[in-house]
């Protein structure tokens, strides 16, 4: 009997009433109150170890000692308690009334199992009892083993009254809300807990008759899989894994499941609406067949529209960096076709995402730099890219930046005003061209007596502080990732440097050495600018310092100006840690 508890109140005017327990009409008992039936009518395995009366100033004076008395009589281990109340006369009263049942935290424990008797007591008492049973369920893990009612009113006087469980009101009210949750955030835990009991195989059950049950834990599997694609912003998962489960949705539901959920049709409806316009048919061979049009580009729109309302601006951001990209290929690619295939556009081969993002970054680069060699066109393409990038890397981040990244209302409506721009401007391809030349046009006038410093940034600041400081450059082209570039403002400070910025990220900072030929394909245009390039191939990682090196081998055959260089740093790893900002050793290599 540990950890079971009955709630119930009493009758202020008790008469004997012979009742039975809806389940099983073969055993009835005969008492003045439904709460002593009760007792004596449930399996010994279900008796609770304590109760708890709620009683007011008369139940506790007249009813409440005698109860007490035939109980412990009975059952003389079973803990016998009251909470004193008012008599629920006004709203006042009735929060009293809840006040009182769930203030005390030792009467009613986290994680003990709660049944209710409803069938004494004032008629709102029904009603508190189901709101405070929500409420233990929900904060406290509370588990409501059943609600009983003893309906002594509504049968014909002289025969046995049924006493039912009405438990099942709280089960609706548990799926509804597990439906709402799934529909209004994507979330499907609520859902998975309501479908457990329902696929867990019956003692004897064997042979074809597993199946309804093995039906309903696929159906699980295929919730949660939906979940888990919308958790992760993975909307071409998620496509896929919505078409699935609404396949599974449309079909007829096990029998013992359908006989137990309060109005499955209408329960369900509400998750296929919501799945629906997100649903990927007809992929079985995986998402690599999926062709890329504005159905396909709008779809992922949608779902991007979604999470900006539920306030997942970090999904947000990242997606419409990823559409972007998508877009801008689709144009590219497309040509007369209204479809491009999942080979190529989810493909970093030949000219895939991977050299569009490249392209695009160059435009950013060129706009924040050398603006007026874009056109109108290119201008907006390359302003929108930058922002929706520097957006997504600060959130990306999680605020482990020195400034603040939270976003307040005017930020997120700038966003939600920009991406609105860019989903207008979808079917012009004008807008989304990628053919210039990155930085610079091959053939622009050099600057004029500037220095451009090419060098990797790993997470180690020091070898750029003294690059800065020993060759102090016009101009900075960076071959970084999006974590250590947080750094360059912070280093450029310290260095006492301002100049141009022109930065690079790695897609893989480790084992990234084919992403060579884009970025040195960025660089050379920028390295013919200037009368002098240098090249520094200390720092960062072996893929970085590789790239650099290939950035110094193009500047020679571009018969470029250049000397390359290394720094040095003598002291050991702790101390250059603590201190990163100290002078190192200049080294020239030569050719």
């Amino acid at each position: 009997m540990s950890g079971r508890i009955l709630l119930t109140s009493l009758s202020a005017y008790p008469k004997n009433t012979v009742y039975y327990l809806e389940k099983d009409a073969s055993k009835k008992v005969e008492t003045d109150l439904a709460t002593l039936a009760l007792l004596q009518l449930l399996p010994r395995e279900e008796l609770p170890h304590k109760i708890i009366v709620l009683c007011t100033t008369l139940i506790l004076e007249k009813i409440y000692p005698v109860f007490r008395e035939k109980v412990i009589t009975e059952y003389p281990k079973m803990d016998v308690v009251y909470i004193k109340i008012p008599d629920g006369k006004s709203t006042e009263e009735l929060w009293q009334i809840m006040h009182e049942i769930l203030v005390d935290q030792d009467l009613i424990p986290a994680k003990c199992r709660l049944t209710l008797d409803l069938t004494h007591g004032y008629r709102t008492f029904p009603f508190l009892f189901f709101t405070a049973a929500l409420y233990l369920k929900a904060l406290r893990g509370v588990n409501i083993d059943a609600a009983y009612y003893g309906l002594y009113e509504m049968i014909e006087r002289d025969k046995p009254k049924p006493i039912v469980d009405v438990s099942l009101i709280l089960d609706m009210v548990e799926w509804f809300y597990a439906a709402r949750i799934f529909s209004e955030t994507g979330q499907a835990g609520s859902l998975l807990d309501r479908l457990a009991p329902y696929a867990v195989l019956p003692e004897g059950v064997s042979g074809r008759e597993r199946k309804p049950y093995e039906l309903v834990e696929k159906l699980r599997q295929d919730f949660k899989q939906v979940a888990d694609a919308y958790a992760q912003a993975l909307p071409l998962e998620f496509g896929i894994a919505a078409d699935k489960l609404l396949k599974k949705l449309s079909g007829p539901l096990p029998e013992h499941l359908q006989a137990q959920m309060p109005l499955p049709e209408e329960l369900f409806g509400t998750i296929k609406q919501f799945i629906t316009p997100f649903a990927l048919p007809g992929l079985k061979k995986g998402k690599q067949k999926l062709g890329l049009d504005y159905c396909e580009l709008r779809r992922q729109a949608s779902i991007i529209d979604r999470y900006m309302e539920q306030g997942y601006v970090n999904f947000a951001a990242g997606l419409i960096r990823e559409w972007m990209v998508s877009v801008c290929l689709y144009h590219v690619q497309a040509g007369d076709e209204p479809k491009v295939v999942g080979e190529k556009w989810l493909s970093n081969k030949d000219y895939g995402r991977k050299g569009v993002e490249e392209k695009l970054g160059a435009l950013g680069d060129t706009y924040r730099h050398r603006k007026e060699q874009l056109d109108g066109q290119q201008q907006w393409l390359a302003s929108l890219w930058k922002y929706m990038t520097d957006k997504r890397n600060g959130l990306h981040h999680h605020g482990f930046r020195q400034n603040n990244a939270l976003l307040g209302q005017e930020h997120l409506a700038d966003i939600r005003s920009k991406w609105q721009e860019l989903k207008d401007a979808l079917e012009d391809g004008t807008k989304w061209r990628l053919d210039f030349s990155p930085m610079a046009a091959e053939s622009a006038e050099p600057l004029g007596g500037g220095t451009l410093l090419v060098t990797p940034l790993g997470l180690s600041k020091g070898l750029l502080y003294s690059a800065l400081r020993h060759i102090n450059p016009d101009a900075l082209f960076v071959i970084s990732s999006a974590d250590a570039a947080c750094y360059l403002d912070e280093i450029k400070q310290a260095a006492s440097w301002e100049g141009d910025v022109f930065t690079r990220y790695m897609q893989d900072v480790h084992a990234g050495f084919s992403e060579g030929p884009g970025i040195c394909a960025a660089a050379l245009p920028l390295m013919k600018q200037y009368s002098r390039v240098v090249v520094n191939i200390t720092g960062g990682t072996t893929a970085m310092q590789h790239i650099v090196q290939q950035v110094f081998e193009q500047a020679l055959s571009g018969a470029v100006q250049v000397r390359r260089i290394a720094l040095v740093d003598r002291r050991n790893p702790a101390e250059q840690r603590e201190q990163p900002y100290v002078t190192g050793e200049l080294i020239e290599l030569g050719d």
